[in-house]
């Protein structure tokens, strides 16, 4: 009896899974402000009718820049009075039971920290609508993204994976050359004392007298 128990009780998990998994979502979840971010609006077909039909609303304060086109599904803008647009529309093509299809969208962030909501209406074959725009509670809740605060200094976040450079740093001062010291003068000659003078005046009279009586000699 325990064991019926409890795989009836995770059989019971298993549907509710099911259940919300099948709900209209955007990918990923979080993200930062005035960043630009590639979502992911999953839309899977829960009745037994193709879905024919998607509409999103984007949160305020966004701006759309584009979309991954998606073969047999064609794309038509709403704009607010100012030529923003503010809801996507996707038509032409089929979600077949069982099925689910991504589009893919290029999307600036809104500038302030939010929990916001991405409105989605749902139209299947028959011309019925699925309105995701209720709480997180609710049987058809709105797709949620968190908004968080940017890590970087600045308005728009890099692009992933890449960082600004570091500044190289400044190239260090030559140093100044040593100069080089300029030779001494050499040293003025001592003028000649007077005595000096005299006394080699005096030798070579003595020499002359000599050379007169050696010759007188002879």
């Amino acid at each position: 009896m325990k064991r019926i128990v409890a795989l009836l009780a995770a059989l019971f998990v298993l549907a509710l899974g099911s259940v919300a998994s099948a709900h209209v979502t955007v990918w990923p979840k979080q993200s930062p402000v005035n960043g630009y971010e590639r979502y992911t609006l999953r839309v899977p077909t829960e009745k037994d009718i193709p879905t024919t039909k998607v509409r999103v609303e984007l949160p305020a304060g966004s701006t759309f820049s584009g979309w991954l086109p998606v073969p047999g599904w064609t794309l038509t803008t709403e704009k607010d009075g100012a030529g923003k647009v503010v809801a996507l529309v996707f038509a032409g093509g089929q979600i077949k039971p069982g099925e689910f299809m991504e589009f893919g969208l290029s999307v600036k962030n809104p500038a302030t920290p939010a929990d916001v909501a991405w409105k989605a209406y749902q139209t299947y074959s028959d011309n019925s609508v699925v309105e995701w725009v209720g709480a997180s509670t609710a049987d058809t809740p709105a797709p949620m993204v968190k908004l968080t605060p940017a890590t970087g200094a600045g308005g728009d976040t890099a692009a992933p994976g890449t960082s600004a450079p570091a500044p190289s740093p400044a190239p260090a001062p030559s140093p100044a050359p040593t100069p080089t010291p300029a030779p001494a003068p050499a040293p003025a000659a001592a003028p000649a004392s007077g005595a000096g003078n005299w006394l080699g005046g005096g030798a070579l009279v003595i020499s002359l007298v000599a050379l007169v009586l050696a010759i007188r000699k002879r």
